[in-house]
């Protein structure tokens, strides 16, 4: 027990040492028995001093340890908090987790604590967007509007309205190979996009057409499928026999009934990778035409995407497409050779035979170009290869007016191709034969 004075010199003293001990503690300080001890002696000679000058004060009275220990607990309680806070504080300090964090992660079921009287914005009625419906194209929205004639806008007006009635109608149909050109086709041609090869090949078989019906007997162009860089690498030798050896069979034929000068340009279109690695299911992304002079006897072969300085990365695939032309025609060439009664290819001029079917190939370095962060490359093959069916020159170059105005004359030809272009006529026709009773 210790004795109790007028300013509990004794149980302050003990009180400021449990109260050092725990602050020495905390910063680290080694010392503690001696950093104890300078205190205790310090507030015993306050003490004594006090008591000195207080004599006569009250009379002492002994204080129990029960009063001393609950005393000093709650001195550096009410400062400091108690000893497991204390401790806690520590452990944060040293850069322990947080019992708090540990407790949010520890509960399973959380829920979000709302004011009742307060109307939260995620609440608010009709605040919640309703999905956008798209808006319906339509041809005075074309940026190309004004371009466009009075005629080819209402056809378009009307294909709009059928379309809503039947996603599935065509601007354009070729019934003999099911080839189709969709409005959504159209479109793209209108809004400056890109375009498929439904229509190069579309537009390929419109310039046949109306090759065929001048029925010449010279200076022909013959124009290959679209893929046919793509065929060449196909695995499957069924759809490369049908679509591409088949047509290259048609040429060496009608060479041989008509004699070289039949043909003037081969004409091969080509969506190719360029300098890409070709790995599974990757698609080619760039268009370039490949065709063969046959009165200047060689390969030319135009990209409007060249590079400024090194070589073309699209030339090697269209010397894939040449080497696989002239080894199809070498060896119709020799099976003919063979037969008794051939005399057709002792001509020098026989296709691919003077340059022992190797024909020299040229990358146009003269080749219109698209302009940057257009995607023209499809726009331009089709614009050279109107070129090649009217037997003009090819400019070193086009305008972006001269863009524009070629793809509302595409939009135009498909349009206006009957019977194989659509037409409200024909389109009511169907309707009311299909709404026959059976």
């Amino acid at each position: 027990m210790l004795r109790k004075n007028t300013r509990y010199t004794e149980h302050t003293s003990l009180c400021n040492a449990r109260f050092f001990s725990l602050f020495v503690y905390r910063n680290n300080i080694d010392d503690l028995p001696v950093c104890i001890v300078s205190i205790k002696q310090k507030n015993q000679d306050v003490g004594e001093e006090e008591e000195e000058k207080k004599q006569g004060g009250l009379q002492n009275e002994m204080v129990p340890d029960e009063e001393v220990e609950r005393t000093t607990i709650g001195a550096y309680t009410e400062i400091l908090g108690d000893d497991n806070s204390a401790t806690e504080k520590g452990k944060k300090a040293q850069g322990d987790p947080s019992s708090l964090v540990k407790g949010v992660k520890k509960t399973t079921t959380r829920t979000e604590k709302r004011l009742e009287d307060f109307v939260y914005p995620d609440d608010k009625k009709g605040n919640k967007k309703k999905p956008t419906k798209k808006k319906e194209w339509r041809p005075d929205m074309s940026k190309l509007y004004k371009l466009m004639s009075a005629e080819d806008v209402e056809s378009l007006d009307q294909l709009c309205d059928c379309e809503n009635d039947d996603p599935n109608v065509a601007v354009w149909t070729n019934s003999s190979s099911s080839d189709t050109v969709a409005l959504s086709d159209i479109i793209k041609l209108l809004d400056d996009g890109d375009v498929s090869n439904s229509v190069i090949d579309g537009f390929a078989l419109v310039l046949e057409n109306m090759q065929e019906a001048l029925q010449k007997t010279r200076g022909n162009n013959v124009y290959f499928l679209s893929t046919c860089w793509t065929l060449i690498h196909s695995e499957n030798p069924e759809l490369k026999q049908f679509l591409l050896d088949k047509k290259l069979q048609h040429v060496f034929d009608n060479m041989e009934r008509y004699g070289s000068d039949y043909y003037r340009f081969l004409v091969f279109p080509m969506n190719s990778l360029g300098n890409r690695p070709r790995v599974k299911n990757s698609n080619p992304y760039h268009w370039t035409i490949l065709f063969y002079d046959v009165h200047e006897q060689q390969w030319k072969h135009y990209n409007s995407l060249r590079k400024r300085n090194g070589a073309d990365p699209h030339l090697q695939d269209a010397i894939t497409v040449k080497k696989y032309v002239e080894e199809f025609m070498r060896h119709r060439h020799g099976d003919k050779t063979k037969q008794p009664s051939f005399n057709l290819f002792s001509s020098p001029t026989t296709l691919f035979q003077s340059h022992d079917f190797n024909a020299p190939i040229t990358s146009a370095q003269d080749a219109p170009q698209q302009f940057a962060t257009t995607v023209d490359c499809g726009i331009i093959v089709c614009y050279i290869m109107g070129k090649l069916a009217n037997h003009e020159p090819i400019p070193p170059s086009v305008s972006k007016d001269d863009v524009s105005e070629f793809r509302v004359h595409l939009e135009h030809v498909f349009l206006n191709d009957p019977p194989r272009s659509w037409s409200i006529a024909d389109w009511n026709s169907r309707e009311i034969q299909a709404n026959l009773p059976d």
